[in-house]
């Protein structure tokens, strides 16, 4: 008889919360105050990830900062995040580094990508989904597929044994008011949605413990 004692790797992985309904009462608020201005959104974001300023386009007539009580949110998931991985930042306290507001619509996608390497965790929120998984896995541009993406996010990672792994997040209707936290420098790829025509909406963002 062997006996066997299993030593735990504790590598960061992704935590799902849902947030308070007064947060996600005040997130939607926010985000129909965004959507009267979805060019200057667009514009925006392209200036975030570009390093590039925004000619012609006046800063004020749209709010950067989520509401507080997302913020509140946020924070302290973020202290749970650390606390179930055992993540070590000391005394350090999270703060908001950035955040900005995905308008996706049919067809739309974002490649493979990591968030900024300088934060600690990154964040998606669900604000709006407008197609069910069912849907999308039944739309015809899938030929001989075994495995469906249609409206998924998927994340790729290392394995122990070094071999690369992904993990797919079937993100639909039911992921409405939901966060996912997670490593800013795991990469990840946001796939396209066919059976709607309204917008996918999401808050993204940076966390960082100082």
């Amino acid at each position: 008889m062997i006996e066997i004692t299993e030593t735990k790797f504790y590598n960061p992985g992704l935590l799902e919360a849902d947030m308070p309904l007064e947060a996600f009462q005040d997130l939607t608020s926010f985000t129909n105050e965004q959507l009267k201005n979805k060019d200057v959104n667009y514009a925006m974001k392209r200036a975030l990830f570009t390093d590039s300023t925004v000619s012609g386009i006046e800063e004020s007539i749209i709010v950067n900062a989520p509401p507080q009580s997302f913020k509140n949110f946020i924070f302290k998931f973020s202290e749970k995040y650390v606390e179930y991985f055992k993540v070590s930042v000391g005394n350090q306290k999270p703060i908001l580094e950035s955040s900005w507001l995905n308008l996706q619509k049919r067809y739309e996608y974002r490649p493979a990508h990591c968030h900024d390497n300088s934060s600690n965790l990154s964040f998606v929120t669900y604000i709006k989904i407008p197609y069910n998984a069912e849907d999308e896995e039944k739309y015809s541009n899938h030929y001989r597929a075994k495995i469906f993406r249609n409206g998924k996010i998927e994340f790729f990672y290392n394995s122990l044994n070094g071999f690369q792994k992904t993990f797919l997040l079937n993100i639909d209707k039911t992921f409405e008011g939901k966060t996912i936290l997670f490593p800013s420098s795991l990469m990840h790829i946001v796939y396209p949605f066919y059976t709607s025509t309204d917008y996918r909406i999401s808050l993204a963002g940076n966390i960082k413990f100082v």
